[in-house]
């Protein structure tokens, strides 16, 4: 449960803040004190929040020229009640001042927090564009494997087809070389023909 700040009157504003009471009248009056209430007993009725907003500080040492002379306390009670209203506003200044040191820190973790989502974001984006830029190398790299077997395969064609050129001309060449062997043989076997039809064949035919 949030606890309800103060309503001070304008001479307890005036004295917290160090002001004259006609300083806070002023601001009262031209709107700069939000939320302030009429008390039929006290008058007006300042918010500490309002009085915090306007720039006010609480506790701060009062201006010595136009300072309210504050009436003289009645009865034993008045010190006691002037001490506790003392008290109680120096410990609402304390909580309001961890308020605002708190609020201050959330901001700042808050904003670290962007920072730190940004900076994830743009981490990320450069991953995925170097994840992007891999991809590329991967694909580049195969194509000039692929281009480097197709040069070492027409290569190896190349000297397939050389090869091939060479056998061809020996094999022309043999085959020339077996056709005059084809030729000589013939050509012997003439000769060998003719001799046997020559006179020792006629005669040996005549014997006969």
């Amino acid at each position: 449960m949030s606890m309800q700040r103060p309503l001070l009157s304008q001479r307890e504003a005036a004295a917290a803040c160090g002001v004259s009471r006609s300083t806070i009248r002023r601001r009262r009056e031209a709107g700069e004190l939000p939320g302030c209430v009429q008390d039929e007993e006290r008058g007006w009725l300042i918010p500490v929040d309002a009085l915090l907003a306007a720039g006010f500080r609480l506790n701060a040492p009062a201006p010595p020229e136009d300072a309210a002379v504050p009436a003289a306390p009645t009865g034993a009670a008045a010190p006691a009640e002037a001490g506790g209203d003392a008290a109680g506003l120096r410990a609402e200044l304390e909580r309001e001042r961890e308020r605002q040191v708190l609020l201050a820190q959330v901001a700042e973790a808050r904003h670290e927090a962007a920072l730190a989502a940004a900076e994830v974001r743009h981490l990320r984006d450069q991953l995925d564009a170097r994840d992007g830029h891999i991809e590329d190398l991967r694909a580049e790299l195969e194509r000039k494997a692929l281009l480097i077997q197709v040069t070492e395969a027409r290569h190896e064609t190349a000297l397939a087809a050389a090869e091939v050129g060479r056998l061809r001309v020996h094999l022309a060449a043999r085959d020339e070389h077996v056709e005059d062997l084809r030729s000589a043989l013939r050509a012997l076997s003439s000769t060998q023909n003719g001799r046997a039809s020559g006179p020792w064949s006629a005669r040996r035919w005549a014997t006969a």
